[in-house]
């Protein structure tokens, strides 16, 4: 039997919850397999997301729909950008792409604040090392707006994407392929400290909100 599906097994069964059947397919591939093979398919990494999964779904909590919409596709992107805060999620402009966000053909979104003096969104950076990072840009007194900041509270060595900001600037929402992540993209949030002046530690929101699959574009 070809040992690769144990990894096609893992990723099948990582994809409907059985995280602990994954999390056996993935060793069973890492024992059959040379370690630049699993190396390249991240399989240490594909475990330690099942193992986040488990913890998960052994503490779910219900989640009430207070309202339902159904929308038709043209018109999702209009949804996204009448936010009741009067914020607004667009895509990113060409001036704020990076070289390396041209080369690879990223097109990201970005959150413009709804007093029009912050923004977040997604870049690769100068140098892609780590992947997708979140950036801050922030209106100066003069009109122009800051150089780039990246926001490494909430950034890893895997993708950080969709930033939302919460109405009163204190919690501020993206999705990432790290931290404690059960698959895929998660959801987390973090809180700005008033008095330490720093962000605190990202809190996936857990299940049902997220799943082994991506998980993206939370709003308010």
């Amino acid at each position: 039997m070809p040992y690769d599906i144990y990894y096609y097994l893992g990723k099948s069964n990582h994809a409907c919850y059985r995280f602990q059947r994954a999390i056996i397919a993935y060793e069973n591939f890492k024992s059959a397999a040379k370690p630049s093979e699993s190396e390249k398919l991240n399989i240490d990494h594909e475990i330690s997301l099942c193992i986040n999964g488990k913890k998960f779904v052994s503490n779910t909590k219900p989640l009430e729909a207070v309202e339902k919409k159904s929308l038709k596709q043209e018109i999702v992107y209009m949804a996204f950008n009448d936010l009741k805060s009067g914020s607004k999620i667009l895509f990113t402009p060409e001036d704020l792409k990076s070289g390396l966000d041209k080369k690879k053909n990223f097109q990201s979104t970005l959150f413009l604040s709804a007093d029009k003096n912050t923004i977040y969104y997604s870049s690769y950076g100068d140098s892609g090392l780590n992947g997708k990072d979140i950036y801050k840009l922030t209106k100066l007194g003069n009109g122009n707006w800051s150089l780039p900041e990246n926001i490494i509270a909430v950034n890893t060595s895997f993708d950080e994407e969709f930033p939302f900001l919460s109405s009163n600037g204190k919690t501020l929402y993206f999705s990432s392929k790290g931290h404690n992540s059960m698959g895929g993209y998660d959801i987390f949030k973090c809180t700005w400290n008033e008095s330490a002046l720093i962000w605190s530690q990202p809190v996936n929101l857990g299940i049902p909100v997220n799943s082994p699959s991506n998980d993206i574009y939370y709003t308010e």
